[in-house]
């Protein structure tokens, strides 16, 4: 199954998917999305999309999330591994109940995505419980390579291109900004 509620833009002689944030809107909520079943259940996801945030961006104090992964032995589908910017780097976050929480920030190279810019991003996640691993390349740069993590799953079952601001903190977003995507691909062995 797979479903997707993002807007079309005309951004810069391409046509793209457009996240909107709404001034005022609460913090922790998805503004757009585009969800796909994974099937196979694969061990290892290859994700790869443009991304840039608008000019006028106002990150979140935590986490700006542009999307996450389910793992598949999570009975309620959660346990989910986000991605997102935290400011103007690059991060992945786990999070779940039996897993705890983390962040994987950059440990090879930080490359700055300023809001107005667009950045390719590349991600490799192998499942595991304790031998999981993330990679993540930022136009072309490696960024990210973290080994040995508790995903508390082995393989995945959902992608969920669910862009978010921040966490539930009762922060509110302070002027309607977007998020837009381009050249997204997905694939799992």
């Amino acid at each position: 199954t797979h479903s997707g509620t993002f807007a079309l833009a005309d951004v810069e002689g391409r046509r793209v998917a457009r996240a909107t944030y709404v001034t005022g809107a609460q913090d922790g909520n998805g503004v757009g999305k585009i969800y796909r079943d994974l099937p196979t259940r694969p061990s290892e996801v290859y994700i790869r999309f443009d991304v840039m945030r608008s000019a006028n961006w106002s990150p979140h104090p935590v986490l700006d999330k542009a999307g996450y992964l389910h793992g598949a032995q999570d009975p309620t589908g959660g346990g989910p591994v986000f991605w997102g910017f935290g400011r103007d780097t690059f991060w992945v976050y786990r999070q779940g109940p039996e897993i705890g929480n983390s962040n994987y920030g950059p440990n090879r190279a930080n490359v700055s995505v300023a809001p107005g810019q667009w950045a390719t991003v590349e991600m490799r996640f192998v499942g595991g419980s304790g031998n999981g691993q993330v990679h993540v390349w930022i136009n072309g740069q490696k960024t990210h390579e973290y080994t040995d993590i508790n995903w508390g799953s082995s393989t995945w079952d959902a992608f969920n291109g669910d862009p978010i601001w921040g966490g539930n903190m009762g922060i509110f977003v302070p002027q309607t900004m977007y998020m837009y995507f381009d050249n997204a691909y997905l694939s799992g062995r």
